[in-house]
């Protein structure tokens, strides 16, 4: 039986982040029919907007799992449920602060928001939920308009306070750098040059100030440059080895240890991306 193009987009989201699919059953209480119909049917939405990745679509049955980087869960439509450690059963929440690999749990019905960020999880507002669902329901609502997506999600991030001004001024060189041309900066060593500090100092302060590696932060920032080059029409060979990858194979590899999908089948799938370096190309035309 042939599957509804929604089913696969969705499903293609779930193997994305490594999470398994539940579909969405019944209408939540909270919510009017017509919107709850509207939302349902609508194409999850992806959106790369500088070092942060938001999510908005339909939500997922969770099993317990890790992952590398700060996640913030909004609700849309119904409260989640969420267990963290050390709770004994878990609690019905409309927004969530999830540390990097923090073992927990989170079950959902209906629409949900996932922002990541490399971001250390201490630096991130709690904030209104109600203003933070309105944003994400506008950036679902504007998946056709890039433009809109993108500033709706950058209203977002700043509410939630995601942004680079936690960086030390000297790391955020080579970072603001690798995250443009990732790969200009092929190693720590290279970094550090262009920070101006011994190599191990700058590997200090990369974790001390952002709570992920170098390395962590090279593998986001090519898998992200490669992603974006495919929203914008390249090829999976010339996408891989312009962000920095050895091959489309290498490239491949990265996808599937970050998000448990080959890129193949992301191309595949029919997901909305819409990235900053789209608007980018766009207003250079």
């Amino acid at each position: 039986m042939k599957r509804k193009p929604q089913a696969v987009m969705t499903r293609a989201i779930s193997s994305i982040f490594g999470l398994p699919f539940v579909a969405v059953g019944r209408q939540p209480k909270e919510m009017s029919s017509k919107r709850f119909q509207e939302l349902a049917s609508s194409p999850p939405i992806l959106v790369l907007l500088g070092d942060a990745v938001i999510y908005v679509g339909q939500a997922f049955d969770l099993s317990p799992h890790r992952i590398a980087v700060t996640a913030m869960a909004i609700a849309i439509d119904a409260p989640f449920d969420l267990q963290m450690p050390g709770d004994d059963h878990p609690s019905s929440r409309d927004f969530a602060i999830i540390p990097a690999r923090t073992l927990h749990q989170l079950r959902a019905k209906g629409i949900i928001a996932f922002v990541y960020t490399g971001m250390p999880h201490q630096q991130i507002s709690v904030v209104d939920h109600g203003r933070a669902a309105a944003l994400a329901n506008r950036i679902a609502d504007a998946a056709g308009d890039a433009a809109a997506a993108l500033k709706h999600a950058a209203t977002l991030l700043a509410l939630l306070g995601v942004t680079d001004q936690h960086r030390l001024a000297a790391i955020a060189i080579p970072l603001d750098k690798m995250k443009r041309a990732p790969a200009e900066v092929p190693t720590a060593a290279h970094g550090a040059a262009l920070a101006g500090m011994p190599t191990q100092s700058f590997r200090r302060h990369i974790k001390a100030h952002t709570g992920m590696t170098f390395g962590q932060h090279r593998r986001s920032a090519m898998v992200n440059a490669a992603i974006r080059s495919l929203a914008l029409g390249d090829n999976l060979t010339g996408a891989a080895l312009d962000a920095g990858f050895s091959s489309s194979a290498h490239f491949s590899s990265a996808v599937r240890q970050m998000f448990g999908l080959a890129p193949s089948t992301l191309l595949r799938s029919g997901l909305r991306i819409v990235t900053d370096k789209e608007i980018e190309g766009t207003a250079a035309n």
